[in-house]
């Protein structure tokens, strides 16, 4: 009897891992849609997104939502910004694609249940700069250090501000639902 009561439980934390793995995914999705279109880098909700799965499920269920997004992506479909498949993985914004999976990896550390407002700032900050010095890298080999820095990182300094303190002070006011497990 005890062993159907594990494989039923088991099978229970599996259905729901995988069902925070695909509404995640989703979640990128449709932030990856809410954009103002500027080049090379468009600027969308993905990172607040990330953020928000992190704050809210853990580490290792946005590391998985990410994954997913991307596996997405390179089927061709339309998760990402602006190009689909071998394009976005591989043109001048893929570096922030992959910056995100080392963005929710990172919050491991840095997200902990019951952290004050400050904790999830500092750590929002943390976390997203991971992912632009991965984008500013990847994206400098296609446009130079010079303008990398001009139109992949400095247009984002307070858009990306705002996304961080809104999604910390959501999670904050809702902290009883956040980051149950790590």
């Amino acid at each position: 009897m005890n062993h159907i009561i594990r494989t039923l439980s088991s099978t229970a934390n599996l259905r729901q891992s995988l069902g925070i793995c695909v509404a995640g995914s989703l979640l990128l999705s449709i932030c990856s849609q809410i954009q103002i279109p500027l080049w090379p880098v468009p600027m969308t909700l993905q990172t607040a997104a990330v953020l928000f799965l992190a704050y809210r499920f853990g580490s290792s269920h946005a590391v998985r939502s990410v994954l997913a997004w991307i596996l997405a992506g390179s089927f061709n479909l339309p998760v990402f910004a602006h190009l689909t498949g071998i394009g976005a993985l591989s043109g001048p914004c893929a570096g922030y694609i992959y910056g995100m999976v080392l963005q929710a990896y990172s919050a491991r550390w840095l997200f902990k249940p019951r952290l004050s407002i400050t904790h999830l700032i500092a750590g929002g900050y943390l976390c997203i700069t991971i992912t632009f010095i991965i984008g500013y890298g990847w994206l400098s080999g296609f446009v130079g250090p010079r303008m990398a820095f001009t139109t992949g990182v400095a247009p984002f300094l307070l858009s990306e501000s705002i996304k961080i303190l809104l999604t910390s002070w959501f999670c904050h006011r809702n902290s009883s639902r956040c980051v149950r497990t790590i």
